[in-house]
């Protein structure tokens, strides 16, 4: 059980260590859109002093909790398929 909270606890924390820092201009992917308000220094503050990509390494912490609570295979099966479609993503836009 300890496990199942912990990688909740970590899901948590990434989401709002990463919104602290990028505040609604980078959480919402308004660098897309907005490239003339791009911040000219990029943000080592919160999660971010430890990770470049919080995102793409913690993002899924939360559904691999959920699987430890099912204990189902399904969910498990759900959790990797988020998991590498959130890193496909970020890998294909940030290039």
């Amino acid at each position: 059980m300890a496990n199942i909270k912990s990688l909740i606890a970590l899901h948590v924390w990434a989401a709002t260590s990463s919104y602290e820092a990028l505040g609604d201009f980078g959480w919402l992917y308004s660098d897309f859109f907005l490239i003339e308000q791009i911040p000219s220094r990029l943000a080592y503050t919160g999660i971010y002093r430890f990770l470049n990509n919080p995102e793409r390494s913690m993002g899924g912490a939360a559904f691999f909790g959920l699987w430890l609570i099912s204990n189902s295979k399904l969910v498990l099966t759900l959790a990797i398929f988020s998991h590498l479609s959130h890193w496909w993503f970020l890998s294909f836009v940030e290039q």
